[in-house]
């Protein structure tokens, strides 16, 4: 089976429906979803998926709902680096142009994922919005948090690996919905309580396309709360 056979448009791509393309052990899959702003009359959202010595992949996506999501399912794309995506729309009256272009890998055997929004001109705030929907089941991030209650004005150790196989290709971002980091970029840093009550801790891992996160709440107490 061709890669322009195993073009799927879905509203809502099911398991099922991404599995009976098939994926080849050299192979892997995108999936586009597209919204469309209410405030333009978009019909048609063309792309084409390329790689320097690969074959252009062509094709379609339909946005004639304005606000409504549309998605596109392109499955059994040769695994490698160096795709580019290039999209382009243009509204029913001719008078909007939106564009955009946007790097892409497509892994052996996984589903793959980038956001990427068009850029639109003679419109005010128009613009059409893709998400080339991507999962990255292979990657993932842990932590390690001691300990998990502190005083206000206390520290608390935290700590960010995942299972890239390049540890030093992957950046970390850590947030909260109180206190502060040491260094929010680094894997290791420390984490101080400002205010009492529970507080969200998040890290976020990148590494290429692919995003993993963890969430955990840790308790701040007032001074003396804590032996």
């Amino acid at each position: 089976m061709n890669a322009r056979a195993c073009l799927i448009t879905a509203l809502g791509v099911s398991a099922l429906g991404a599995a009976s393309c098939g994926r080849g052990a050299d192979t892997g899959n995108i999936v586009l979803d597209v919204s469309v702003p209410s405030d333009a009359n978009f019909e048609i959202v063309r792309f084409e998926i390329g790689a320097p010595h690969r074959e252009t992949i062509g094709g379609h996506i339909e946005t004639s709902r304005p606000a409504a999501s549309f998605s596109k399912f392109v499955s059994h794309l040769p695994a490698g680096t160096g795709y580019e995506i290039q999209a382009d729309a243009t509204s029913v009256d001719g008078l909007v142009v939106c564009t955009g272009v946007a790097p892409v890998d497509v892994r052996a055997g996984q589903t793959t994922e980038i956001d990427m929004t068009l850029t639109c001109t003679n419109i005010d705030d128009g613009q059409v919005h893709i998400v080339i929907g991507v999962s990255c089941p292979w990657f993932q991030v842990t932590y390690t948090v001691s300990p998990l209650t502190a005083s206000v004005g206390g520290e608390i150790s935290v700590s960010a690996t995942t299972t890239a196989p390049d540890a030093g290709a992957v950046s970390y971002t850590w947030t909260s919905s109180s206190g502060t980091f040491a260094d929010a970029t680094l894997s290791e840093t420390t984490y101080t309580c400002t205010n009492a009550g529970a507080s969200l801790l998040m890290v976020q891992a990148t590494t290429g396309p692919c995003h993993a996160t963890k969430a955990l709440t840790i308790d701040c107490v007032s001074d003396g709360g804590v032996d």
